[in-house]
C-alpha cells in the first residue's frame, strides 16, 4: 500500500489536474502528488510514467475542457 507523502487539499489537486494536457490520459505518481506522464492513450501515459521511474501510476482521463460541475 502506498503512503501519501503529502495530503493535498482538493483545490491543490484540482489545480494540478487543470494544468495537465486535456482530452487524454494523465499518469499520476503512486501517491498522487504529481503528474508523471500523459498521452492520448493509456499506453502512452503509462510509458511516460515508466520513463520517470513510476511503474504503477494512477491514471485519470482528462476531459476536453475542465469546468465546474456538481454531480
Amino acid at each position: 500500500m502506498v503512503q501519501r507523502s503529502k495530503i493535498m487539499k482538493p483545490e491543490e489537486y484540482a489545480h494540478m489536474l487543470a494544468q495537465a494536457p486535456r482530452n487524454g490520459w494523465i499518469a499520476l505518481s503512486e501517491d498522487e502528488s504529481q503528474v508523471v506522464g500523459s498521452g492520448s492513450t493509456v499506453e502512452e501515459a503509462v510509458s511516460a510514467a515508466a520513463n520517470r521511474g513510476v511503474e504503477e501510476p494512477v491514471l485519470v482521463k482528462s476531459p476536453k475542457e475542465w469546468g465546474h460541475k456538481v454531480l
